[in-house]
C-alpha cells in the first residue's frame, strides 16, 4: 500500500502539519468545492486546471495525495498518471482518479497507476472520505475534525 508523506513524518517523529492534496480538474465549480470540503476536513488543498500547471507542483515533492480528473483540456488526466507512476521519487504518492464520464475511464484510470478511481460530482463525499483513507487519516483519533458533508 502507498505510504504518504505525512505517515512517514509521522512515524520519523517530525512535526505534524495538514496532509496536502493537490486538485487537478478543469470544473471550476467541482474542484472548489471538493476544495472547501477537504479544506473543512484539515488538508491543504492546491488546484491546477490543467495538466501543465500540475507538473510543476508534483515535481516539488510536497504532496500527499494527487486527485486527477481524467478528461483535462491540455491532457487526458491518464497521462498525468503515467507520468507520476514514471518517477521513482513518486511511485509510493497516492492517486485518485474522478471522471464524470463513462466508467470504462475509471478502469483505465486503475490499470494506469490510480490507487483509487470515483466518478463525480455525485461521489463528492466519498471522495472525501477516500482522501482521508489514502492519507492515512481514516479513523485516526487525533483528527480534530470529523468528516464534513455536504448538505442533502
Amino acid at each position: 500500500m502507498a505510504r504518504s508523506l505525512l505517515e512517514k513524518e509521522e512515524r520519523s517523529g517530525l512535526k505534524l502539519r495538514s496532509p496536502s492534496i493537490l486538485v487537478v480538474d478543469d470544473d471550476l465549480t467541482f474542484s472548489e468545492s471538493l476544495r472547501w470540503l477537504l479544506e473543512a476536513n484539515g488538508f491543504a488543498v492546491d488546484v491546477a486546471t490543467r495538466s501543465m500547471a500540475a507538473y510543476p507542483i508534483v515535481a516539488s515533492g510536497h504532496l500527499d495525495l494527487i486527485i486527477i480528473d481524467l478528461m483535462l483540456p491540455d491532457t487526458d488526466g491518464l497521462e498525468l498518471i503515467r507520468w507520476v507512476r514514471d518517477r521513482a521519487d513518486f511511485s509510493d504518492l497516492p492517486i485518485m482518479a474522478v471522471s464524470g464520464f463513462d466508467r470504462n475511464y475509471l478502469v483505465a484510470a486503475l490499470s494506469a497507476g490510480a490507487n483509487e478511481a470515483l466518478h463525480k460530482p455525485d461521489d463528492l463525499d466519498r471522495i472525501v472520505e477516500t482522501a482521508m483513507k489514502l492519507t492515512g487519516r481514516n479513523g485516526r483519533s487525533d483528527d480534530k475534525a470529523g468528516l464534513y458533508r455536504r448538505a442533502s
